[in-house]
C-alpha cells in the first residue's frame, strides 16, 4: 500500500469519526439540563448570556468570562434561540477541537521526526481522536458549553505556543496570550499552568528570544494580576467551600488518588516527569520547553488537588498541556510504530465510551 494511499486513509477515517460525533451533538437537541439549561433559557434576539453566577464571593468563585463566547449566538438568530441553533454551535467547535488536535501533533511529528513523513499523518490522526474522544462522553453530557470551550481553548493556546516556539512568529504568541488570559478568567484554577509555565521556563532564560522572554513573563503576570484580583474581591469573603458538591466527601489525597486512577494518561505523563528528571540531572541532557510544559500539567493537576475538585472532565486540559511531551519524548527515543500503539490504546480505551455517552444521551433527549 502506498504512503499517499495510507495518509488518505487515515485522514477519511478522521473526518469520517468526527462527523458522525458533530453529528450525535445535534441531533435531537432537545435536552436542557446542566449549564446548557442555564444558557439556552438565557439567550435569544437581544439577551445575552451573563455569567455573573460564577462570580459568588461567599462560595470563592470568580470566573466572570465563563460562557461569554455563547453571546455570538444572538447576533445571528431570529428571535428565540432554539437547542438546535445552541447544538450547531457546539458541534462546529468540537470540529475545531479536532482540527486544532490534529494540527497540534503535526505540527510536533513533523518538527522531532522530520524524515519519518510516513507517520506523520497517522500519529496525528490517532492524536487528535485520543483527545476528541477524551472529551466526547462530557460533550454530549450536560455540561457542554464551559468545559468544552475550555479545552478548544488550551488545545489552541498550545498550537499557538508551539508555532511560536518553532517558527519564530509573534503572531502566534500574541494569539495564545489573548486565549491564555481569556481562559484564566474562565475558571477559578486555569491560572495555575500559566504560572507553572512561566515560571519553569526562566532556566531557558538565556536561550530565549527577546520576543520567549516577553511572553513567559506574561504568563506569570497573568497569573499574578488574576491571583490579586481573587485575593482583593472575592478571598476575604469566602463562607462556603469552592464547590461542595466537588469533594466534599474527600480527602485531598484521596481525590488526587481518585483522579490519577480515573486519568490513565497522567500515569504515562507522572512516570516522564521521572524519566526527564533522571535524564536531565543524572544523565545530563538538557532542560527544554517540554519539560516545561510537563510541569505545566502537573501544576494545573495539583491546582484542581488542592480544590478537591472530584469530577475527571477538570483535568482533560492537563492532557492537551502534557501531550507535545509525550509525543516528543517518544517520537524521539522510540520508532513512531510505538507512539501509534500508544496512541491506539488511548483511543481505544475512551473510544469505547463514546458509543454508549451517545446512547445514554439520546435516550435522555427523546424521553
Amino acid at each position: 500500500m502506498s504512503n499517499k494511499l495510507i495518509n488518505w486513509s487515515a485522514v477519511g477515517v478522521f473526518v469520517v469519526v468526527v462527523m458522525a460525533m458533530a453529528y450525535f451533538i445535534v441531533h435531537n437537541a432537545q435536552w436542557r439540563i446542566g449549564d446548557d439549561a442555564l444558557i439556552i433559557r438565557s439567550i435569544g434576539w437581544g439577551h445575552f448570556f451573563s455569567s455573573s453566577i460564577l462570580v459568588n464571593p461567599e462560595s470563592g468563585r470568580f470566573a466572570p468570562l465563563v460562557g461569554m463566547h455563547m453571546n455570538v449566538i444572538p447576533l445571528f438568530s431570529h428571535g428565540n434561540t432554539s437547542p438546535m441553533v445552541i447544538y450547531v454551535y457546539q458541534a462546529f467547535w468540537f470540529i475545531i477541537l479536532a482540527l486544532l488536535s490534529y494540527l497540534l501533533v503535526y505540527n510536533i511529528v513533523k518538527h522531532i521526526a522530520p524524515s519519518a513523513r510516513n507517520w506523520h499523518c497517522p500519529i496525528s490522526v490517532l492524536g487528535s481522536l485520543f483527545i476528541v474522544s477524551r472529551y466526547y462522553p462530557e460533550f454530549v453530557n450536560c455540561f457542554i458549553s464551559s468545559w468544552f470551550w475550555g479545552g478548544m481553548m488550551t488545545a489552541a493556546i498550545m498550537l499557538g505556543a508551539y508555532l511560536f516556539y518553532q517558527e519564530k512568529g509573534n503572531i502566534y504568541a500574541i494569539i495564545a496570550m489573548l486565549l491564555v488570559v481569556y481562559a484564566t478568567y474562565c475558571s477559578e484554577f486555569y491560572f495555575a499552568a500559566p504560572l507553572a509555565w512561566g515560571v519553569c521556563a526562566l532556566p531557558l532564560w538565556r536561550k530565549s528570544t527577546r520576543a520567549e522572554k516577553i511572553f513567559h513573563v506574561g504568563l506569570i503576570l497573568n497569573a499574578v494580576i488574576y491571583l490579586s484580583l481573587y485575593a482583593i474581591l472575592i478571598l476575604p469573603h469566602i463562607s462556603s467551600s469552592y464547590d461542595s458538591s466537588h469533594g466534599s466527601d474527600l480527602t485531598m489525597l484521596g481525590n488526587a488518588l481518585h483522579i490519577i486512577l480515573a486519568q490513565k494518561f497522567l500515569w504515562i505523563v507522572g512516570v516522564l516527569f521521572f524519566v526527564r528528571a533522571y535524564e536531565i540531572i543524572v544523565k545530563k541532557e538538557a532542560y527544554t520547553i517540554y519539560d516545561v510544559f510537563i510541569l505545566a500539567a502537573l501544576a494545573h493537576c495539583c491546582a484542581g488537588f488542592i480544590l478537591k475538585l472530584n469530577w475527571v472532565l477538570y483535568y482533560n486540559r492537563a492532557i492537551i498541556i502534557a501531550l507535545p511531551a509525550v509525543v516528543w519524548w517518544m517520537g524521539k527515543k522510540w520508532h513512531p510504530v510505538y507512539l501509534c500503539g500508544l496512541l491506539l490504546c488511548f483511543v481505544g480505551l475512551y473510544g469505547m465510551k463514546v458509543p454508549k455517552a451517545i446512547k445514554e444521551n439520546q435516550k435522555a433527549r427523546t424521553e
